[in-house]
């Protein structure tokens, strides 16, 4: 009798969990800014998401490598020769100076400064694709 019953619990047990509806991660990832240096600080080698707009500093290194850069950030972008060939030209640094992006990837100290490594351009998310001067709201002429 006991071995009956506990194959009858064990099968509703099983049927009920197996007819669950998989429930959606609602948890959205946190983005934080590229000038919070405190939050950068602590979340050295994890996967993380960050905003900013990468600075005029932003270039192609001699080698091919890709920086960009940020005002009031040490944070650094880096990309392989290897891999900046791969991405497209609205993902390169020239095209995104002055636009808002946002980038996911590890978190790493490099010569004592943080940085994120840029292996494949979904990487690299555009957030405002105007550049900032272009967003300011213009004077009428009287």
């Amino acid at each position: 009798m006991k071995s009956l019953l506990w194959c009858f619990f064990s099968s509703w047990l099983m049927m009920g969990l197996g007819s669950a509806e998989p429930q959606e991660n609602l948890a959205q990832p946190v983005v934080e800014s590229v000038e919070n240096a405190d939050w950068i600080k602590a979340h050295l080698d994890q996967e993380v998401t960050v905003k900013g707009v990468p600075n005029a500093k932003s270039a192609v290194s001699a080698a091919g490598h890709f920086f960009y850069n940020f005002d009031r950030s040490e944070l650094t972008l880096f990309c392989f020769k290897a891999v900046a060939g791969t991405l497209p030209d609205d993902k390169k640094p020239s095209a995104l100076v002055g636009k808002t992006i946002q980038v996911t990837g590890k978190l790493v100290l490099y010569k004592e400064k943080p940085q994120i490594v840029i292996r494949k351009a979904e990487q690299i998310v555009v957030v405002e694709s105007q550049p900032a001067t272009d967003r300011a709201p213009k004077k009428e002429v009287e």
